[in-house]
């Protein structure tokens, strides 16, 4: 016996919809037990029965799996003690309007608990969210009264299976090879425990009695409104989506950082641009947090910002770009975070359409209605005047690179000019830097979109002679379809695929190093020629060149060294080798002093 409730967004296209099985588990009694959830998007998301046929899967079969093949709900660690029997499940008819399909459940299988269940999936967004309300005053797991003597509670997601889950902070990112297929966000009203075990994801709740759990399942492969394009993911502890298209005969790099979206709405900016200029394009994603990071900062530290920074390196130094030719360019939010990026990187053109460059003024005091969610995510648990303060700080810490040239554009009559724009420039300026300003003569911020996109086209005419021409008329880009190695992978014998440089370079070493708190992290990535299969890595930590400590031949293309005590950053480098595992005569070395980091540390 089994209930289920069936939601759909999009009952036209069957193969492409989303959709969620809300189900009575099954008891080992044969009943309905507490309320479990399956999730289809494209690929199964949460599902218990193995692999799929997603072409041919039918609604029906999906929910007889579901109820057939355990739980994704609520888990009680240890039996209640002198609680009442477990008790009925009841699941609502579906209720449809034109934004989203519902479904609720109550269950009170758990004696002394209390379960509803709401699954909600939007239509507008590829998004489901379901909310969980227990009331458990009742439950007793011991012979006291007190907390203590409650068994905790968990939130149990089962997997399905092929997918690896990367818990950062908050969130569990879903990653199906090199493809995010799915994020987890998880909003409570209790301190919460996110572990992940084989293909078992558990929100531990603690033994409060009573509590409500958000959990919001975002698909960020198809939320990119109106482009149907795949993004591929960096591997490793920070899964970066990104796009790069390669110019076969282009020795220019235009990255490009995104502007402020819609909650959940992740998005790519001046795609169609770009695509008319003979250039090199990577483009980034941010969907860390419900509304974006600035791809600079989550939970207190800036260690997402390190990680944007080694993948530009990487991309840079795959395709054999000069340091020179490499643009940082974004509007609103991206141009901060093209700013951002440029001075930690040290290198770099910067085109900034009017940059937020007081981040904790913008977020906090001026876009009230969506800052906190970005505000919350960079540095939760601050107060406000802390959260301002070190917001503020990301970008005016920041030590400024000689060798970037920075151009800002704003409106004469943008808020951001005065109130950011201004402000930044006196900053650079005191310290000797220098920006060059261009004032539009327009009024609002939101003209900014009218505006920016022919300042770009001046300024890389004005930097390289690029001439711009209709996107509809050139050639399809090379989509590049292999990643860069995370710099902060240190898995033994990690591959590192590569990116097919436009034009022909000689095989050179990348090194890259920076700081982990204590510690000192080395990376190499190998020559675009040479497979990481057939090499092994060495490293050297040296202080003002000379050699400290040495990591011998092994086949880790990372290392990590305790921090020299007492040595000013500017004169540690590391120095790494590779050579050929069946050909020692055959070897390269390359020395890389440390990425610039913020000010800002970890809190």
């Amino acid at each position: 016996m089994s209930l289920h409730a069936v939601l759909r967004n999009n009952t036209r296209n069957p193969k492409q919809q989303t959709y969620a099985v809300l189900a009575g588990a099954p008891t080992d009694q044969g009943m309905p037990g507490d309320l479990s959830v399956s999730l289809y998007a494209g690929v199964w998301i949460i599902h218990e029965s193995g692999s799929v046929d997603e072409a041919g899967v039918e609604l029906a079969e999906a929910a007889v799996a579901v109820s057939a093949a355990g739980r994704s709900s609520l888990v009680i660690d240890a039996p209640a003690v002198g609680a009442d029997a477990a008790g009925s499940i009841t699941i609502d008819e579906p209720r449809e309007t034109e934004e989203s399909v519902q479904a609720s459940g109550i269950s009170h299988r758990h004696g002394g608990v209390e379960h509803r269940r709401t699954v909600t999936v939007s239509r507008a967004l590829p998004v489901v969210t379901i909310e969980d309300v227990v009331k458990g005053e009742d439950l007793r797991g011991g012979p006291g009264d007190g907390p203590q003597d409650r068994p905790g509670m968990s939130l149990v997601w089962r997997l399905a299976s092929g997918l690896a889950a990367v818990i950062v902070g908050r969130e569990v990112h879903l990653l199906q090879g090199s493809t995010k297929v799915a994020k987890i966000c998880i909003q409570t009203d209790t301190t919460v425990e996110t572990s992940v075990d084989g293909s078992t994801l558990r929100v531990a709740m603690g033994n409060m009695s009573s509590w409500r759990c958000t959990t919001t399942f975002v698909f960020p492969r198809r939320s990119a409104t109106g482009i149907v394009l795949p993004f591929e993911t960096l591997p490793g502890d920070w899964p970066i989506q990104y796009r790069l298209e390669t110019q076969a005969q282009s020795d220019v790099l235009c990255v490009v950082l995104p502007a402020m979206a819609g909650k959940f709405d992740y998005r790519i900016n001046y795609l169609k641009l770009l695509r008319g200029a003979p250039v090199n394009r990577l483009f980034l994603l941010d969907d860390f947090g419900p509304q974006g990071s600035y791809l600079i900062a989550s939970g207190g530290d800036v260690r997402l910002g390190d990680a944007v920074c080694a993948l530009l390196e990487s991309v840079r130094c795959r395709l054999g770009i000069d340091k020179r030719k490499v643009v940082f360019m974004g509007s609103s939010k991206g141009g901060t975070t093209a700013l951002y990026v440029a001075h930690r990187l040290g290198y770099g053109r910067v085109l900034a359409g009017a940059p937020q460059t007081r981040i904790g003024y913008f977020l906090l005091h001026q876009d009230v209605a969506n800052g906190w969610r970005l505000a919350d995510y960079m540095c939760p648990g601050k107060s406000g005047a802390a959260a301002l303060d070190w917001l503020n700080r990301l970008m005016f810490d920041l030590p400024l690179a000689k060798d970037v040239d920075c151009r800002i554009h704003v409106g004469e009559g943008d808020h951001h000019y005065r109130r950011h724009v201004l402000p930044y420039l006196h900053h650079v300026r005191k310290r000797g830097g220098d920006v060059d300003l261009h004032v539009g003569n327009y009024e609002q911020h939101n003209e900014l979109g009218e505006h920016f996109p022919d300042y770009v086209e001046n300024a890389l005419g004005d930097l390289f002679g690029i001439t711009f021409s209709d996107p509809s008329t050139t050639a399809e880009p090379i989509v590049n379809s292999t990643i860069p190695t995370s710099p902060d992978v240190s898995t033994a014998a990690s591959p590192a695929p590569v990116i097919a440089p436009p034009v022909a370079v000689d095989p050179a070493l990348t090194v890259m190093a920076w700081r982990e708190g204590d510690e000192l992290v080395g990376r190499i990535a190998v020559p675009w020629k040479w497979s990481a299969a057939q090499v092994e890595f060495a490293f050297y930590l040296q202080v003002a060149d000379e050699k400290k400590e040495v990591r011998w031949y092994e086949d880790s293309p990372t290392t990590r060294f305790a921090w020299p005590a007492g040595a000013d950053p500017e004169i540690v480098s590391i120095k790494g080798f590779v050579r050929e595992a069946g050909n020692h005569a055959h070897h390269l070395s390359a020395t890389s002093p440390l990425l610039r980091s913020s000010a800002v540390f970890a809190v």
